[in-house]
């Protein structure tokens, strides 16, 4: 196996800037999504690793040690919450497949996992769902790499394939959340509710992101491998909360809400609301938001920008749908709640 030349590079406007770069037998390797030089370059040298190790042949691994390497391998691409995530169902895999090699974990073993994690009732059918996405997102990964040539997990059944769609909000519903809110959940809830934005974005907003002068905060779309940037514009309502926020210290001098997880004070709210927090989620706002829009006749392509969706450049320069929809769209909606 040929594998020649290697360079760290630098992508402007980027989350995650860096990215690496080297050929293999004269294709061509990359992979961006780095959050510095130094991980890039580690990243790298073990893909080439990886690649000499295997050379084209199945690498017979173990689940363990392959799951450990897929989590570093996704760590460029998915966000703080997600490779959580990972981590904790990684633990539930570890004791069912502990001792299997990858490759020898058959379509009966995820059944058999399936059946054993529902009959143990300690988490939803949602969550289990959660759980065979990734381990058939593992087995695509393994796949690519070498490590196995079939996926067992691609044909497992999932509890609630539909599960996803999501809770839509009503409009009472919502100013019974915010007027039992504090009022720094009650902006995080106005940012999900009036602009669509993810838990993990929300929370990931820098005072350096926000210019109150110019009304606009600067959002970083963490969903996709190649994060994009989202200058919002803001009323003067938001412009105001943001202003009465306690003065900046720990992690709140960097960021505009403190790096502690909010989701105690938001079941506490949808509880003091009369809401049933079993069945709403915090990113639930996220599918309320784009279903109201909808329903004051916004047209699909403002939406799909107004949510950040990964195509939106292409569609938006066809329908010439700019900032300026999104931000009467997203007014609209503050009118109703506040």
């Amino acid at each position: 196996m040929d594998i020649s030349g290697g360079s760290i590079l630098k992508v402007k406007d980027r989350l995650k800037p860096w990215r690496y770069s080297f050929r293999c037998n004269g294709k061509v390797i990359t992979k961006s999504g780095f959050s510095t030089r130094k991980a890039a370059l580690s990243a790298m040298e073990a893909k080439k690793k990886l690649l000499l190790d295997y050379g084209g042949e199945i690498k017979r691994i173990e689940f363990k040690e392959a799951y450990e390497i897929y989590l570093r391998d996704m760590e460029g691409e998915n966000t703080v919450d997600n490779i959580k995530n990972k981590k904790t169902y990684g633990k539930r895999f570890e004791s069912h497949f502990r001792g299997h090699y990858l490759d020898q974990i058959t379509q009966i073993d995820i059944q058999r996992y399936k059946t054993n994690r529902k009959r143990a009732e300690t988490h939803s059918t949602g969550t289990i769902d959660l759980e065979l996405g990734t381990l058939k997102h593992l087995f695509g990964w393994a796949i690519a790499h070498g490590y196995t040539k079939t996926n067992p997990a691609k044909e497992i059944k999932k509890f609630n394939d539909d599960y996803r769609r999501g809770v839509v909000m009503t409009h009472e519903q919502a100013r019974r959340l915010l007027e039992t809110a504090d009022p720094e959940l009650k902006l995080r809830l106005l940012l999900a509710l009036v602009y669509g934005l993810r838990h993990g974005e929300i929370a990931g907003i820098k005072k350096e992101d926000v210019d109150l002068l110019n009304k606009t905060i600067t959002i970083y779309r963490l969903k996709k491998k190649h994060s994009k940037k989202s200058v919002l514009q803001i009323p003067d309502e938001i412009v105001q909360m943001i202003k009465d926020l306690p003065p900046g210290v720990g992690n709140r001098a960097v960021y505009v809400f403190p790096k502690k997880d909010c989701e105690k004070r938001f079941k506490s709210a949808l509880i003091r609301a009369g809401i049933d927090p079993k069945t709403f989620r915090f990113h639930d706002l996220r599918h309320t938001a784009a279903s109201w829009q909808l329903e004051q006749g916004t047209n699909l392509e403002t939406i799909r920008m107004f949510l950040g969706h990964s195509d939106i450049q292409t569609t938006s320069r066809y329908l010439h749908v700019d900032d300026r929809e999104v931000h009467v769209a997203a007014s609209k909606t503050l009118k109703t709640l506040l």
